[in-house]
């Protein structure tokens, strides 16, 4: 395969340039093949992550679309519930939801899980969550998901609502309006 055949030209490449004969040098030529190979691992990773979240982006507007066509729900509220990625999905069409007339108050319920996304302009979402979501917001999130913080943290450089609480408020009384979980508190029922 091509991945194969890029391996094995890295190695000849580091092995001819550094003498084959000289034992130091096969394990700098070892580090250096292995620190390409993550390199090269990590930004492959990334693309996939990011396409991932632009995909994302799409279909929360689709989502959006069916929402407000009421073609499936009639004039019955529904509820969102979200795990991962999906919560990308959910954030943006709240978002799309919020820039149209019919989205108002179709939403009952929103909640989120191990929730890969943020809420940067908390007045934004505040404006948003209580134009659109009738009901309760839930953020279930815990803060030993190493996949979430470490994988999606280093993809965009922001921490994601998975590993903390949310604190969206109007910014005058104070007041939360996402009820906030911390899934390591319940692991302690489920042992037991």
């Amino acid at each position: 395969s091509d991945k194969q055949l890029f391996q094995q030209q890295e190695i000849d490449i580091d092995m001819e340039e550094n003498n084959k004969s000289n034992f130091e040098n096969l394990d700098l030529v070892k580090y250096d093949y292995d620190l390409k190979m993550t390199l090269w691992k990590n930004l492959s990773e990334y693309k996939t992550f990011i396409g991932s979240l632009e995909k994302q982006q799409i279909s929360g507007k689709i989502l959006s679309l069916v929402l407000r066509s009421r073609l499936f729900f009639g004039n019955r509220q529904i509820n969102l519930v979200a795990f991962s990625l999906g919560n990308h999905v959910v954030k943006n069409c709240l978002k799309d939801l919020s820039r149209n007339d019919g989205g108002r108050m179709l939403i009952n319920d929103v909640t989120f899980m191990a929730g890969a996304t943020t809420f940067k302009n908390r007045s934004s979402w505040y404006y948003i969550f209580k134009n659109i979501v009738g009901g309760r917001i839930v953020n279930c999130y815990s803060k030993s998901d190493n996949i979430l913080k470490y994988l999606y943290s280093n993809c965009t450089g922001e921490e994601p609502i998975g590993i903390k609480e949310v604190d969206i408020n109007d910014g005058k009384k104070g007041k939360n309006i996402v009820e906030n979980y911390n899934f390591n508190e319940l692991e302690q029922f489920i042992d037991n």
